[in-house]
């Protein structure tokens, strides 16, 4: 269900992206966590924050927020390739290919998972069901 924007959530979502632009992504996060406990609903809050998450290098806060945005917003790109990231830099290779199969058998295209997947296919590191191999 979507709603609209009101004044409050958007003058304190552009202060979060304008606190975040200036690299205060200490006073940014607070923002966006102050408008998650005010519009739970709200995506764009949890996105820029997995965003800032990952620019601190805490990925696994940073993939935390970006599932939650692949579950409120499934054909999410972004989100789905931000998690996938994440995923893959915490080595869990299996969860991070479990993405793109989420992604794709949902009928959503990504150009860059079908470039990932063909490198990886091409270096025998995932089977034709997109699992792991033990011994990539």
């Amino acid at each position: 269900m979507k709603k609209k924007i009101n004044n409050k959530l958007e003058e304190k979502f552009n202060k979060a992206l304008s606190l975040r632009d200036q690299n205060d992504l200490e006073k940014s996060s607070e923002i966006l966590n102050e408008l998650i406990a005010e519009y739970p609903d709200f995506p764009l809050a949890y996105g820029h924050l997995a965003e800032i998450f990952w620019r601190q290098g805490k990925i696994e806060q940073a993939g935390f927020y970006f599932r939650i945005v692949t579950e409120m917003i499934p054909q999410s790109k972004l989100a789905s390739l931000g998690l996938f990231h994440m995923l893959w830099k915490m080595e869990d290779y299996q969860a991070a290919l479990n993405e793109i199969k989420r992604f794709t058998k949902a009928g959503y295209k990504c150009q860059d998972y079908d470039e990932i997947l063909e490198e990886l296919k091409a270096k025998n590191m995932v089977d034709d069901d997109l699992n792991w191999l033990e011994n990539a």
